[in-house]
């Protein structure tokens, strides 16, 4: 559990082989760029923790190999987009966290996305814009 340190930068994660961890809680950080995590192996992670840290967006998720993410949480950030989630592989999510973002594309749009990664599986999606 890495939170409530003003990190800023995690580059550091990509020269870490993190394949055998379970749980990776960054939250209540600084971290605005998650596009390290992409060059991490999580052959195992099943919570990624990141509230209330300053992403804006989700961009770097897609390239991360979540497939055995189970729940996801992501709520009090500043993401005004989450077009990319529908590309991110994350087969076992169950829940997801993200609410208290800055979401600005119309909920219409939001629900499909959302209704796509419940397609496969999803429990749980707590948001709110």
């Amino acid at each position: 559990m890495i939170y409530n340190n003003k990190i800023e930068n995690i580059e550091g994660f990509a020269k870490c082989d993190l394949g055998t961890l379970k749980v990776l809680n960054i939250f209540y950080n600084k971290i605005m760029n998650i596009e390290p995590l992409s060059r991490c192996n999580f052959a195992q992670l099943n919570e990624l923790i990141m509230n209330k840290n300053k992403l804006t967006n989700i961009e770097g998720f897609v390239r991360c190999n979540f497939s055995t993410l189970n729940i996801f949480i992501i709520h009090n950030n500043q993401i005004t987009n989450i077009d990319a989630l529908g590309k991110c592989k994350m087969n076992e999510l169950r829940n997801f966290y993200i609410y208290g973002n800055r979401i600005s594309k119309p909920l219409k749009k939001n629900i499909a996305i959302i209704q796509d990664i419940k397609a496969r599986n999803l429990n749980l999606v707590a948001f709110k814009w």
